[in-house]
């Protein structure tokens, strides 16, 4: 696989979600401190925390209705 194509289904560090959603890393962590239906999508790689970028923006815009 090249490295250089856009993978959307990609896992990417919380550091890097904050920065594409313009938060504090702090934020996005105490939001998945909530658990259950609606809270933000998040995948657990082991022990590290992971977010895949179009599910977290689909969650924000769930948010907006």
């Amino acid at each position: 696989m090249n490295h250089q194509t856009k993978n959307t289904d990609a896992l990417i560090l919380p550091e890097q979600m904050a920065a594409e959603l313009n938060v504090k890393p702090s934020w996005l962590y105490r939001q998945t401190m909530s658990r259950g239906q609606g809270s933000i999508p998040r995948v657990m790689v082991g022990k590290y925390l992971r977010f895949n970028r179009d599910d977290v923006f689909d969650w924000i815009k769930s948010k907006q209705k």
